[in-house]
Parts: C-alpha cells; structure tokens; sequence
C-alpha cells in the first residue's frame, strides 16, 4: 500500500492534460483580448496624433493671428501722415517690416494649415512690402482691409480647428470608455468561463479520485470491487490501472491463501484418515488373525477342542460383526448437525476449489443449474463426504482414461419436489457388473491404493441418513454420471 501512496503522489503533482487544454483556451481568450486591446490602443493614438497636430497648428495659426493683430494696429496708427509731406512714422514703419518678416516665416505652415487662402496671404505680404517701401494713405487702407480679411479666415480656421479637436477629444474618450468596458467584459467572461472549466474539471477529478478512494476502501475491507473502467491514457487512467492492478494482486494472493487453507485442510484429513485406517486395520486384524490361528488349531485339534475353538471363532466374528455396525453408524452420523444448505453455493465453492488445485488444472470444470434450485437439509461436513469422494473417484477415472479433453459436469436441477445434482466424468466409465456392487463395502477398482473401496458406501449412507438416494449410471470407456437426489426442504416448518 506504500508504493499505492507513492504513486498517487507523484501522479497528482503532474499537469493534467484536460488542464493544459483549459489553459490554452485561456492563452486563447487572452491574445484575442489583447489584439482587440491593441486594435483600439492604435485607434486611441491615432486620434491622440491629430490631436496634438490640431493643437500645433493652432498654435501656428494663433501666432499668425496675433502677428495681423499688430500689423493692423500699426496699419491704423499708420492712417494719417504726420506732416503734410506725407512723411509717415519711420518706427511704425519698422514694426510693420518685422511683423512682415514674421508673417512671411508664418506663410508656408499657413498655407499648409489653409491652402485655399494661400494666394490671399501671398497678397498681403506684397501689399506689406510696397507699404514698407512706399508708404502712403491709400496703401494703408488696401493692406488694412486685407490683413482685416486675412485675419478673418485665421480665426474662423482656428474655431474649425477648435470644433475639431472637440469632436476629437469626445471621440477618444468614448473609444477609450467603450475599449475599457469591452476588455472588462472579455476579461469577465474569460474569468467566468476559466472558473466554470476549473470548477466541472475539479469536480471530474474529485469523482474519479473518490472512485478509486471507494475501490480502496473496499480493498482495505477485504471486499472484492469491481474493475474500473479504464478509458482515459492520462494520469487518471493510469491511476485506475493500477488500483485494478492492486485489485488484482489482492485477489490472487487471496486465492493463495485460500488455496492453501483447503491444501492445509486436506492434508490434514488425509493424515486423520491414515490414523483411522491404522485403527481400522488394528481392530480388524485382530480378530482376523485369531480367527485364523484357531482355524489353524481346529484342523490339528481333537473333538472337544474344536468346540472349543468354534466358540471362540464365533467370538471373534461377533466382535468383526459389531465394528461394522459400529463403523457404518459412525459414517452416517459423521456431520449430524445438518443444516438448511443452499446447495448452489456449495457446489460453487467446491468447483472454485478444484480450479485451485492443480491436479484439475487439465480438467474443464462445468456447471448448469437448470431451473431455481430451493434449499436442502445437510450438514456442510456431509456435503464435502458426497462432493470428496465423488470427485476423487472422478478424476482417478480421467486420469486413466488418458483422453486430451478431460471434463467434469456438475448439474443442478429441481424436479418432483426433489433437488439432484448430477456430477459427470468422461473418464474410463464401469461395467456393468461393477455398477450392480459399486455402493458396497470395500469394492474398488484401485488396487493401488490399501484400505480402499469405502468411499461410495459412505456416499449411500450419508444419503440414506438425510433422506435422499444416490445412483450411478455409467458406460464403460465413455464416463460415469453419479445421480443425488435431496428431498426439497420445507422452510414452512422452520
């Protein structure tokens, strides 16, 4: 169970690969969020751009108009001569040359700013220069109304402007407001989405986690589970193989086990077996052998003392008579205390143990239950005498038969109110002459085996002491069927 802990440790610290697929979608959503918010930051430093632009040229043109401001100033100080020579301020007249040269510095960013009123300032900087070089009243006026009208197209450029970079403004902060309330939403929905995926992938996770909590669980209570369905090749599916694996191992060690309990216990009826029979063979060979020392002494004897030994003959027959009595009741009461059996399940766990025992492992090992098959009355060490002793005959008859396929088939069927189980072989079979004696003491076809042949007898007593019969049928070379039938207990009386 330590390398188990081991494990899923070190499994668990791995990235899930469903985790790696949530967090590409989550990669996803946040390079289409962040190339929308890119999109709207270029928009955003577009209109910044012609922004700032509108505000350079404004300022341009603001010190354009300014420039006209002075010009028409000194144009109107410039109105009257100041003697009647018609001699003009020379320092008025200076100031008009530099706003001239201010405003010719001015033209070519105002041309760019108002192109259709390019020629209309050209016209006023001639009309400023012959004011500067030939300055006279009607020049004044002419370069007045046109720095009036040049002045006028500054400032209504300027209030376009000004309406301009209000729409400007208005439309950034809307793209700005919209880009932001945009980005929250995705940035919401990715939140929303990210947490439903983590929340259904945890909630997978924990239910595959507590499935093989459960397996374990039932393990460390020495239950058999169910295999888990292993249909993933990630870390949860390796997870699952394992604890089937553990399962697995479990099982098998417990069939070990189990298998070694039946072996322990065979090994230690047979060795009860050979104690009994060691009795058997005392008790019966005493009597055997004085009856034939006296048979002996009767031979070789004179009249009185062959009287004399017949007595003593009939002693000892008396005494063989009343250990078979003896000895026949001890096996018909051999596991008294029935009991209401479900015969099925005996039978199923017998067969479980001969697939354990590899002197069956070449055997194939049938079962058919034909209809529902009610309870029986038996005690359990009754049921193992009929099952031992049928089967051991069973498979000494397969094993000299030779044949490849070697079966055994067990049959349960319930009819007239009676249960029989029918056990097959297709072993060497008996002859006739055998079938008509086989249920009598001390009749075998073993010669091999001493203290032989009881086995059958004490079947048909067991079977007489609960009330039911046993029969065999059999066909030489092709196989033997032994026949029991149990009376249908009735559960009515209990």
């Amino acid at each position: 169970m330590n390398k188990l802990s081991y494990y899923l440790m070190f499994k668990f610290l791995k990235l899930r690969t469903q985790a790696m697929g949530l967090l590409a979608i989550v990669l996803v959503a946040i390079l289409l969020t962040s190339s929308y918010a890119l999109s709207k930051k270029d928009e955003l430093y577009h209109f910044y751009g012609q922004i700032l632009q509108l505000n350079s040229q404004s300022e341009d043109l603001t010190k354009s108009h300014l420039i006209l401001i002075e010009v028409m100033t000194d144009l109107l100080m410039l109105k009257q001569p100041l003697d009647q020579d018609g001699n003009f301020d020379r320092n008025l007249l200076n100031g008009l040359h530099q706003n001239f040269l201010a405003l010719a510095e001015a033209k070519n960013v105002i041309a760019g700013i108002m192109p259709e009123h390019t020629q209309d300032i050209e016209q006023l900087l001639k009309m400023m220069a012959a004011m500067v070089m030939q300055p006279s009243s009607e020049l004044v006026n002419s370069v007045l109304a046109q720095s009036r009208q040049t002045n006028h197209n500054l400032v209504t450029a300027l209030q376009e402007q000004q309406q301009l970079r209000s729409e400007l403004s208005e439309k950034y902060l809307q793209t700005s407001e919209e880009s932001a309330r945009v980005v929250m939403m995705i940035v919401l929905l990715i939140a929303l989405f990210t947490s439903v995926l983590c929340i259904s992938f945890f909630n997978m996770l924990a239910s595959k986690i507590n499935q093989a909590v459960k397996q374990i669980q039932l393990l460390v209570r020495n239950q058999k589970p169910e295999q888990l369905p292993v249909s993933r090749s990630d870390e949860i599916g390796q997870l699952f193989s394992a604890v089937n694996q553990v399962s697995i191992e479990l099982e098998r060690k417990d069939q070990q086990l189990a298998f070694g309990r039946y072996t322990y216990f065979n090994q230690v009826r047979s060795a009860s077996l050979k104690h009994l029979v060691a009795g058997l063979i005392h008790e019966l060979g005493n009597p055997i052998a004085g009856i034939k020392g006296l048979l002996g002494a009767y031979e070789m004897s004179d009249p009185e003392q062959r009287t004399e030994a017949l007595a003593l003959i009939t002693q000892q027959v008396e005494k063989l008579e009343a250990f078979n009595t003896h000895l026949v009741n001890f096996a018909s009461e051999y596991g008294s205390d029935s009991e209401i059996l479900d015969l099925t399940e005996q039978v199923k766990q017998y067969i479980y143990f001969l697939n354990l025992d590899e002197r069956w492992y070449q055997v194939d090992i049938q079962m058919d239950i034909v209809n529902d098959i009610p309870a029986v009355r038996a005690s359990r060490e009754q049921m193992s005498l009929l099952l031992n002793n049928i089967c051991d005959n069973a498979l000494l008859a397969l094993q000299k038969s030779f044949k490849k396929n070697q079966t055994l088939h067990f049959k349960l069927q319930y009819a007239d109110n009676k249960v029989l189980l029918e056990i097959a072989d297709n072993g060497i079979g008996m002859s006739p002459q055998l079938i008509d004696v086989c249920l009598e003491p001390y009749i075998t076809t073993q010669e091999d085996i001493a203290g032989a042949g009881f086995g059958l007898s004490i079947c048909r007593s067991v079977m007489e002491d609960i009330k039911g019969s046993i029969s065999i049928s059999s066909e030489q070379g092709k196989g033997c069927k032994v026949t029991l039938t149990f009376p249908r207990e009735d559960l009515g009386n209990e």
